[in-house]
């Protein structure tokens, strides 16, 4: 509705027109006259905006396995997860690895050379400073066959996974262990067969040429352990540290029974040397994870040996099956990487009294 602005007619204005200032022509009088619109503007309520939520920055999961191989299929399915993953192949470069990025959960290898995995178990639950940190052992289970049961304890870790049984259960136990942090992973399907054939210690060779190592792209970088390194860790398990400090010697000869025979080793010959005492380890290792009660038993009344008796026979029959003999003859591996661990049990069992 308007006015005119010569005879104060009351106009009622057509819906047609449109525009904000458009031109009227009075019915009464005849006037041409201008009318601006007042434009009744209907308030739409504004979109309620959800909340701009940051990025939940990545768990960090450590990956200290030894095996190339294994390490690049945990890799590539924990990445495909949306961890941030960082491996290691040794216990040093572990040690190196928990006291830089504090990882939320540590997979670590029973039988991962320099320091055992177990051992690195019992310095991170013995650490203020990596509470926070869950620890999945991997054991290596040298015939898996062997062991239809679970071990009655892990040196405080929070689970155990077997190597064959990676590529189905890898997701699952970090669900387990993230279920009270409402942190729920879907498991992917891996893609492709799996590829632990050079990793399963059923068929270590032993008599062959040295296994080429592929190229992979490793998660994280690894620098080599500095003392200052592992300052958060020397409250918990001195002695421990003191060896993963310490650089293994390369054997570049084998004592054999007699000085007098002893020649330096071919390049086979020292494969098959370090294939044995990786054999070696790795028995020893699976081993002390299924029997931690009677290793410390025997540790504390001295009789190891006595205790695990039907273990040491079986574990030698497998090393002679799997040993060619003139590797065995004038070495001891399997008995050096048992006394090894008996004595590092005994200085941290020593420790914590």
């Amino acid at each position: 509705m308007t006015t005119c602005v010569k005879c104060k007619e009351t106009i009622e204005l057509s819906e047609n027109i449109k525009n904000i200032t458009d031109e009227v022509i009075c019915p009464k009088c005849h006037a041409r006259f201008k009318v601006k619109w007042k434009m009744d503007l209907e308030l739409v309520p504004e979109m309620e905006l959800a909340p701009v939520q940051e990025k939940t920055p990545s768990k960090k999961i450590l990956v200290a396995v030894d095996g190339e191989a294994t390490q690049e299929v945990m890799r590539e399915v924990l990445t495909r997860e949306g961890f941030e993953v960082f491996l290691a192949g040794t216990g040093k470069e572990a040690l190196s690895i928990l006291e830089k990025e504090r990882p939320e959960v540590a997979y670590l290898d029973v039988a991962l050379p320099q320091v055992l995995g177990f051992e690195i178990c019992e310095i991170i639950k013995e650490s203020s400073q990596l509470k926070g940190t869950k620890v999945i052992l991997v054991s290596s289970i040298y015939d898996k066959t062997r062991y239809k049961r679970e071990p009655k304890s892990l040196y405080g870790a929070d689970d155990y996974i077997e190597r064959h049984h990676i590529q189905d259960l890898l997701i699952p136990k970090l669900n387990q262990l993230f279920q009270t942090e409402n942190v729920i992973v879907a498991p992917t399907v891996p893609s492709g067969p799996p590829v632990f054939e050079e990793e399963q210690t059923d068929n270590l060779p032993v008599t062959g040429e040295a296994q080429p190592e592929e190229a992979c792209q490793p998660a994280a970088v690894i620098e080599p352990v500095q003392e200052e390194e592992l300052s958060f860790l020397e409250g918990a398990n001195e002695f421990l540290l003191e060896d993963a400090r310490e650089e293994e010697p390369v054997s570049q000869e084998v004592p054999l029974e007699s000085p007098a025979e002893t020649s330096p080793l071919s390049s086979e010959e020292k494969v098959q040397h370090e294939e044995a005492k990786r054999l070696a380890r790795i028995i020893i290792s699976d081993i002390a994870l299924y029997n931690q009660t009677a290793i410390e038993e025997g540790i504390e009344s001295g009789n190891v040996e006595e205790l695990l008796k039907n273990e040491i026979q079986e574990a030698e029959k497998l090393y002679q099956e799997r040993i060619p003999r003139e590797i065995r003859e004038g070495t001891s591996y399997l008995h050096e990487a048992l006394h090894d661990l008996v004595e590092r049990k005994k200085k941290f069992m020593k420790q914590q009294k």
